[in-house]
């Protein structure tokens, strides 16, 4: 079968090579055989490539992290899924035609949903989702503020709050962006810039905010640190181009502001897989609704992989491998 390995780390325009690789075989009695429908092309996996990222695949290793497939055999002892079943793939190597997974990680999908709002699904929902309920205590009309708002997680982050009852600011870098995020609903929209503190108290009635996501890193985490109250925490999940993460060191003593980092990977890992799993079930109702969405720029099929990874280093919106 087809698949995008890589045999070294480097750039994503170079080392990544469609190959023929062994099929995976039929599946043990606790996994499931995987035909994979859609797998996004995300920062993640391009940053795993370059080997920037928190820990090292082994090589060679088939390239992704996530998606959605479709279900072609169970092993014995598996009930809760079926073959036709669609479902969602996380932390694997994705970017191929089958591969096996353990079955305790999947769930059947509805039926007559979008699969490609789905594949991007896997880890940016549990992630928005883990991040705005495990830092701090929110209740319903408290105010988030997050400087990465266009991005998949940004974007599921606003649907979890809304339907929390929760109020979000959404820092982005383009004016274009604001009337998108405010009908996907965003409260507040502002393009960063160097008085967003005074903006954001503007636009919130000088609230006191207390959680702030920062996927982005930089002087912009220095930004949003100048927009929170006392005693907030700002929660680092990811970095634009390894950037330096600046922190205001005033804020940090006399405002007491925590910094903490939110990685998915070792949460599923280390802290709780189950939890992982039932917050991606959490997540399905909104993503089938439509409450939220992230724009698709382009779909490519994996023998046009070159032309895929070309589209998404460039930041031209957001790129699906068609994978069968």
């Amino acid at each position: 079968m087809k698949a995008i390995c890589i045999n070294a780390f480097g750039s994503p325009l170079e080392v990544p090579e469609l190959v023929d690789v062994p099929e995976p075989g039929e599946p043990s009695s606790d996994k499931a055989l995987l035909a994979m429908d859609y797998a996004p092309i995300s920062q993640v996996a391009l940053v795993i490539i370059l080997w920037l990222f928190g820990e090292q695949p082994p090589l060679p290793t088939v390239a992704g992290y996530e998606g959605v497939a479709r279900v072609l055999s169970v092993g014995s002892s598996v009930r809760h899924i079926q073959p036709g079943d669609h479902v969602m793939v996380t932390f694997r190597g994705c970017w191929c035609e089958r591969l096996l997974s353990n079955a305790s990680d999947l769930f059947p999908l509805p039926s007559g949903v979008d699969l490609r709002q789905f594949s991007l699904v896997p880890i940016n929902g549990p992630t928005a989702r883990l991040m705005l309920s495990e830092f701090v205590a929110l209740r319903a009309g408290d105010w988030v503020i997050q400087n990465a708002a266009n991005s998949g997680i940004g974007r599921a982050a606003i649907a979890i709050a809304h339907e929390r009852g929760l109020r979000t600011v959404n820092v982005v870098r383009r004016a274009e962006l604001i009337d998108e995020l405010k009908v996907a609903g965003g409260d507040v929209v502002l393009v960063d810039g160097p008085d967003l503190d005074r903006r954001v108290a503007a636009a919130t009635a000088n609230s006191q905010i207390t959680l702030g996501l920062d996927g982005v890193g930089g002087e912009s985490t220095a930004s949003l640190a100048r927009c929170l109250g006392d005693s907030a925490t700002v929660v680092c999940y990811g970095s634009a181009r390894k950037e330096i993460l600046v922190v205001p060191a005033l804020q940090v003593i006399f405002r007491e502001l925590t910094m903490r980092s939110f990685w998915a990977r070792r949460w599923y890992r280390t802290v709780s897989r189950e939890r992982f799993v039932s917050v991606q079930r959490e997540i399905v109702p909104l993503v089938a609704r439509g409450a939220t969405r992230v724009p698709i720029a382009a779909t490519y099929p994996l023998t046009e992989y070159r032309e895929a990874l070309a589209h998404a280093s460039r930041g031209e919106g957001k790129a699906l491998f068609k994978c069968a």
